[in-house]
């Protein structure tokens, strides 16, 4: 077999007789959603072929391509130093077909701290950031929450938390909606003392 011209050489074929070709391919990125069809036919023979209707056929596949979307939101975006506050990722494959194999990595930033989570599908590693999801069927969604401490020395300070998808077995065919970013910014307060007397110099007795 030659894969430049795609030409399958056999010296000869005896009578009721089979041999077989076999051609392991990878499928090409951006083809999500194709429906490719390859087709194999004699194209030379040193004998007249007296049935030549069965001397060509075709295999088709149609890949699969996913829409996998991530909403990140966060219940209290104005919290104080000390307080617990949760976000929420919501993962949805908007696409036709089932995705399999999806991870999203959602990595805690520096200034708040890792309290508990909870997932309603996968696990959540803390330490990596990584949401092991596994497959999310078309119209379907999958929700982690994360409960974390605001930690002290970040008053007036913005913490961006970003939630992206990592992996997925199919191309996702529309990346733009693969990541959402959760923003908190923390209170800061000034307190300014002033005290007066409304008589400096006062009477025994005033």
């Amino acid at each position: 077999y030659n894969d430049g011209t795609g030409i399958w050489s056999l010296a000869s074929l005896a009578n009721a007789a089979s041999d077989t070709l076999t051609i392991t391919a990878t499928v090409d990125a951006g083809t999500g959603g194709n429906t490719i069809v390859n087709t194999a036919n004699v194209t030379d023979s040193g004998q007249a072929d007296s049935n030549n209707a069965n001397d060509i056929d075709s295999a088709s596949l149609t890949v699969q391509t996913v829409d996998l979307a991530v909403v990140k939101t966060v219940n209290d975006p104005s919290p104080n130093e000390g307080d617990a506050i949760t976000y929420t990722v919501v993962l949805s494959n908007v696409g036709s077909d089932t995705a399999t194999g999806v991870e999203i990595t959602d990595l805690l930033p520096a200034g708040v701290t890792y309290v508990s989570d909870t997932v309603t599908q996968g696990s959540y590693t803390s330490g990596t950031g990584v949401w092991t999801v596994g497959s999310v069927g078309p119209a379907a969604s999958d929700t982690l929450t994360i409960t974390v401490s605001v930690d002290a020395g970040t008053n007036g300070t913005t913490i961006v938390n970003t939630a992206a998808v990592t992996a997925s077995d199919q191309a996702d065919g529309n990346p733009a909606n693969d990541s959402d970013p959760a923003s908190i910014t923390v209170q800061s307060a000034d307190l300014a003392v002033t005290k007066v007397v409304d008589d400096n110099f006062p009477n025994e007795g005033d």
